[in-house]
């Protein structure tokens, strides 16, 4: 069960991921389930594309790899009993995080286009390319890794308030404010994928 603080840390790195109201004020090697290897739907698919970009941002493959190396899940799996374990956990957990992150961003996907309507995604991942866009993502990057990045300014801050402005971008604003459910969703079901993998590859690690 995810402390507190873990649970808090990976909510404020969806809030910058999702482009909740801290963006306003600041926005395979694991076995796969079957459902997992269906075609995307539409809406699915703008999510995972949505995910794709969001991960790149905050470095969410940094943010994994040091939860699933870290002292708390070595000692919740018994792995750092055997010598040399950081160093072999860490390489786990890259290769698996970096096997998986196809799937992850499916996930993502559809938990995005449960919470997000097809035309709010499409003008999300358009937003994102544009100037203001980058800004954004770039004040969420910061937010993310605790640090205080300047606003969005200037042509920037003039684009980001523009596309607040229309429909989609109110109402994905809206939204993305009440994502605790979607963190904690998401937090599970990327835990639960990674760690049977993890822990497989730090075994076979110890073997000649």
């Amino acid at each position: 069960m995810p402390s507190a603080p873990h649970r808090q840390t990976f909510r404020r790195r969806l809030a910058a991921a999702g482009l909740s109201v801290a963006l306003a004020t600041a926005l395979t090697a694991s076995a796969q389930p079957v459902e997992d290897a269906l075609p995307l739907t539409e809406p699915e698919a703008r999510g995972a594309e949505l995910a794709r970009v969001l991960m790149q941002a905050i470095d969410f493959r940094g943010y994994l790899v040091r939860e699933l190396s870290g002292p708390e899940f070595a000692a919740a799996h018994a792995l750092d009993a055997q010598p040399g374990w950081e160093a072999r956990l860490q390489a786990a957990a890259t290769a698996e995080v970096d096997a998986q992150a196809p799937l992850l961003e499916l996930k993502a996907g559809r938990l995005f286009a449960m919470k997000f309507t097809t035309r709010e995604l499409d003008a999300v991942n358009a937003f994102l390319k544009q100037p203001g866009g980058q800004a954004l993502l770039a004040y969420a990057a910061g937010a993310a890794s605790g640090q205080a990045p300047p606003a969005p300014s200037g042509q920037a801050r003039s684009e980001v308030d523009a596309f607040l402005a229309t429909p989609e971008g109110a109402s994905f604003r809206a939204k993305a404010e009440h994502l605790d459910d979607l963190a904690d969703q998401l937090k599970e079901e990327v835990m639960d994928t990674l760690t049977a993998g993890v822990v497989r590859r730090f075994e076979e690690s110890a073997q000649p």
